[in-house]
């Protein structure tokens, strides 16, 4: 009798395992890529501070496009021609409704952020390049500065 139940625990222990296997592989076949996540919130096209400025060092441009389905490229301008640095995403997660966790490398180091999302505009609320945390809640932390939203220029 023992042998019979200690089989059948063994048999369905397998099933159950075989049943998780099958549940996660499909919820990470279901899990939307990077470029399907930014098109979700609007994220493509070009944000600034304040678009009706030209782009400088006080007044970026951020241009987000789609490499491929796993990578969105970030540019973030300081002129018309002049790229400061650029991001490439490979991993995008959201966190909760309109805001998400981006990681991927910021001109070749580890780079994570966090943005908050609202119709047209968005707000760096975490970011953490190499291992340093550099903005928290909003604020650039070197200096103590609110970070304002960036905004959608043109459609």
């Amino acid at each position: 009798m023992t042998g019979l139940r200690n089989g059948c625990i063994k048999t369905f222990a397998l099933f159950l395992t075989a049943v998780a296997m099958a549940f996660l592989a499909a919820a990470s076949a279901q899990a939307a890529s990077v470029k399907e996540i930014f098109e979700k919130y609007h994220l493509f096209g070009t944000f600034s501070y304040d678009c009706t400025k030209p782009a400088d060092k006080k007044n970026l441009y951020f241009v987000n496009r789609a490499i491929d389905a796993d990578h969105v490229q970030r540019d973030i301008m300081s002129g018309t021609i002049t790229r400061d640095y650029i991001v490439i995403y490979d991993k995008v997660e959201e966190l909760k409704p309109n805001e998400i966790r981006v990681t991927g490398v910021l001109d070749g180091e580890p780079a994570e952020g966090v943005y908050r999302i609202e119709q047209n505009r968005m707000l760096q609320w975490y970011s953490k390049v190499n291992g340093k945390e550099n903005i928290r809640d909003g604020i650039f932390l070197a200096t103590n500065y609110k970070l304002p939203y960036l905004n959608r220029c043109g459609d």
